[in-house]
């Protein structure tokens, strides 16, 4: 089921593009890793998705979602404990539950029959609203994802801004996760984690996948996490999504290969299934060419290709990962 849908978003501040005609959808429970460079458009991207930033142009629809989660790359903390600060997540279920026992006492107080059925309507609706939004059980919910990502009873009256930068990531996704959302957005979710804090926020975000079915986007400049962590993937450069895959493609682009650069690309895949015999090849979005067989025959690929008449600039061996493959296709930035 597809859960998020985005059609030629553009933004645009005075003469700079921020977003040009991004495109792409995602399906219910898929985790979509988005790569970009500093500055390529990822969290505005996501502002946007959001709502919290304003397009110029384009349609984003977001379908069969209850509830969505967000972790902001800045942590702003607004309140000088851990508990009151994760407690703000339930702002509205609170303001519902101080309305619901205002209106208990003026039901008590009341005399006029009149009156009293209108407060009864009203309590009725926001009783119905506080309970659907589980405003029974939100403590409990509270403590539980707390303790869930390593926090403590003891930790609750302390100030957040004292925590370390690690502890202070959890304190982030844990009011992201606090909802229980069936979509969660994640902008940089392991800034400032050490290797063990990096591995503990990837497996909560698996399990969270497999066993509640979360759909995840996520941004990270972390890309050997992010590749054992995504099933798809979509690269932003310069506000432009320069290629979308999923991790069945990355794994095959991954693969050892001969990367070939040439002068004419069609010419030379023509000739690498009508003369070489094979279509195990890939041409890639900065324009080589990635050939998966004859590994050991790169001078007689190389003959062939020039008895054709085609310029081969370069021809070599290549054992890629998604660190090497991003900086491939944006050209080096990161």
């Amino acid at each position: 089921m597809q859960v998020l849908s985005l059609n030629k978003i553009n933004k645009q501040i005075k003469d700079k593009i921020i977003l040009k005609d991004i495109s792409f959808t995602l399906e219910e429970g898929e985790i979509l890793g988005l790569l970009g460079p500093n500055g390529a458009g990822k969290s505005t991207l996501m502002k946007c998705l959001l709502g919290i930033e304003e397009y110029d142009t384009g349609r984003i629809s977001i379908d069969s979602v209850d509830t969505i989660g967000y972790m902001q790359q800045q942590s702003d903390f607004t309140h000088d404990n851990l508990y009151d600060e994760l407690l703000s997540a339930f702002a509205d279920i609170i303001a519902l539950g101080q309305k619901k026992t205002t209106l208990e006492k003026q039901i008590e107080n009341l005399d006029d029959d009149d009156k009293l059925e209108d407060l009864m309507k009203e309590y009725s609706r926001i009783s119905d609203k506080f309970e659907q939004l589980g405003g029974y059980d939100y403590e409990s919910r509270l403590r539980r994802v707390a303790f869930g990502l390593g926090f403590s009873e003891e930790d609750f009256p302390k100030n957040p801004t004292l925590f370390s930068g690690g502890q202070r990531t959890r304190i982030c996704l844990a009011k992201a996760l606090l909802r229980e959302p069936d979509f969660l957005f994640l902008d940089e979710p392991t800034n400032g984690l050490d290797p063990t804090g990096i591995k503990e926020i990837r497996e909560l975000i698996q399990k969270l996948n497999h066993e509640h079915g979360i759909t995840v986007l996520i941004s990270s400049h972390i890309l050997g996490e992010l590749s054992k962590l995504a099933t798809r993937y979509g690269i932003i450069d310069k506000g432009v999504m320069i290629d979308e895959f999923t991790a069945e493609d990355l794994e095959a682009r991954c693969k050892s290969s001969l990367m070939i650069q040439v002068d004419r690309i069609p010419e030379a895949c023509s000739i690498l299934e009508n003369v070489v015999g094979t279509k195990n090849y890939t041409v890639n979005p900065d324009g080589t060419i990635s050939l998966f067989d004859h590994l050991d025959e790169a001078g007689l690929i190389n003959t062939i290709l020039a008895k054709h008449d085609i310029i081969v600039n370069s021809i070599s061996m290549s054992n890629a990962d998604l660190e090497n493959y991003f900086i491939q296709v944006t050209g080096g930035d990161r």
